[in-house]
């Protein structure tokens, strides 16, 4: 990746510094789909005990719950998936 990345530097114009570039961070397709699932697996435990608890005992609750959720992951999803501005 590194190479193609000095190709495409170079095709523009531009070098990369030998000695400070290096790749911290790479996204691709597959990571997204598997960050979603950890997500999924580390919150429905909680959100379980939240509807069970909730559900009997305090329903109006458990509504203002999963609407607060809704919009939290709205925003993060909307937050980690935009479109990048060119």
């Amino acid at each position: 990746m590194l190479a193609q990345l000095r190709m495409r530097f170079k095709a523009c114009g531009l070098e990369l510094h030998p000695l400070k570039t290096r790749i911290v961070y790479c996204r691709d397709g597959l990571r997204t789909e598997s960050e979603l699932k950890e997500l999924a697996k580390s919150i429905n435990p909680t959100l379980r005990g939240w509807i069970n608890y909730y559900g009997k005992f305090y329903s109006s609750a458990l509504r203002a719950i999963a609407r607060y959720l809704n919009e939290d992951l709205s925003r993060w999803l909307i937050r980690k998936y935009q479109k990048p501005r060119l």
